[in-house]
């Protein structure tokens, strides 16, 4: 089933489930206004802090799970300039897609929470 999915495909459905983690995250995690938690969630959210991510979960993966990450980061966007952390970024993507397709939401918070360590305390 998950070879029917196109790797782009992955990472734009990982991007809604990473960005629910993230909010889930920092709702229970970051006590402000929606504005301010807002603000502190961009940290999880843009390429940069996914591309940490990226390096700082990939010993705690898989051999499948990993070859998900690369396929990602090696898919070409539509940018001639496109920076090397939105391809890291990309690759995260990928995964939380292709994990969510599966059905593995322990899997999802699990290496959530690794990324949650990446970018340090929110509070």
């Amino acid at each position: 089933m998950i070879d029917d999915y196109n790797i782009k495909a992955l990472a734009y459905l990982g991007d809604a489930v990473f960005e629910l983690c993230v909010r889930d995250y920092c709702v229970k995690h970051v006590n402000a206004r929606i504005g301010e938690i807002n603000k502190r969630a961009k940290a999880y959210s843009q390429a940069d802090g996914q591309e940490k991510m990226y390096h700082y979960i990939y010993d705690a993966l898989s051999e499948r799970e990993k070859t998900i990450l690369k396929k990602g980061r090696n898919i070409s966007g539509k940018r001639k300039n496109e920076k090397r952390a939105h391809r890291f970024a990309t690759g995260l993507e990928a995964l939380f897609g292709y994990l969510f397709i599966n059905g593995q939401t322990d899997r999802i918070n699990e290496i959530f929470n690794i990324c949650a360590a990446a970018c340090g305390s929110l509070k």
